[in-house]
């Protein structure tokens, strides 16, 4: 096991070293970072209740869902883009002969890159961590809670980046990833909806809504977290009854997280073997 950790830590040395040294982006990667530190704060400042809501002491799940709306919608959108680039880049700049001849497979290319896009959508969001961390005393949320939404955070930052290294791989230019991973990123997350649309309309229903019956709209990212967010507001509100229209499936924020983590490790696998086979175009 040792010897697995150190041979994975050489792997991904060289990148990390290029990524947040060589490339000299030490002045936007501390932007980005107290951009996103300063608009939490302006979420937390807009969200602190006055003197009878603190009364209370249940604000904290406000709070929280606010941050995580933002963080959710940045960690979609960075991810995604900076893995979509991470091998068309290589491609576009001919650097992909120079990588292969340092010695990493196609696995440990893929690898690499990956870990690199993860670290670098971490850091940008890391300013955000220590105002989550604080909702839980300000009442509403439980520790546990959090840790859950993070875990649910992480297995789709995995995701993310696995399609956005697998669209990488596929295309040549940068843009083109660009294009294709802002459709997937379009089509994960709204198409669902406009499918169960197009299925209630064909049944031939008098009136139809996505709100009134689902086939696959609960496999939405946006399904997921919804979930998540209303089994947050059962913990806090009495009686609370989140609406649950009718639907072949119904899955729970951990089973679609599960799904989705599933999704990232097919995404990955491809990739690294369409990538080798590339590679081996190449040499012959």
């Amino acid at each position: 096991m040792p010897q697995r950790l150190i041979k994975i830590y050489e792997t991904l040395k060289p990148a990390m070293i290029f990524e947040f040294i060589y490339r000299q982006n030490h002045a936007p990667l501390v932007s980005y970072a107290i951009s996103a530190l300063a608009i939490c704060g302006c979420f937390l400042f807009g969200q602190w209740p006055y003197e009878q809501e603190a009364l209370h002491n249940s604000f904290g799940d406000r709070f929280f869902t606010v941050i995580m709306v933002y963080t959710i919608a940045v960690a979609t959108v960075l991810a995604t883009g900076h893995a979509a680039l991470s091998i068309s880049s290589e491609k576009e700049k001919k650097t992909l002969t120079l990588l292969r001849m340092s010695g990493l497979g196609p696995g440990e290319i893929v690898f690499s890159k990956a870990a690199v896009s993860l670290c670098f959508t971490v850091f940008i969001l890391l300013p955000a961590a220590p105002l989550i961390t604080i909702c839980p005393f300000l009442g509403g949320i439980s520790g546990q809670a959090i840790l859950k939404s993070l875990l649910i955070l992480f297995v789709s930052l995995l995701f993310y980046i696995s399609a956005g290294i697998f669209i990488s791989i596929l295309f040549k230019k940068s843009y083109t990833c660009i294009a294709f991973a802002t459709a997937f990123l379009l089509i994960l997350h709204f198409g669902f909806f406009i499918i169960d649309d197009a299925i209630s309309y064909a049944s031939g229903a008098s009136y139809y809504s996505r709100h009134n019956y689902r086939y696959l709209s609960v496999f939405s990212p946006l399904e997921m977290w919804r979930s998540f967010f209303d089994s947050i507001q059962a913990a806090v509100t009495p009686n609370y009854k989140p609406f649950s229209p009718e639907s072949y499936f119904s899955l729970t924020s951990g089973e679609s997280a599960a799904i989705y983590f599933g999704a990232a490790v097919i995404l990955f696998y491809s990739g690294v073997k369409i990538f080798e086979n590339y590679l081996k175009w190449r040499e012959n």
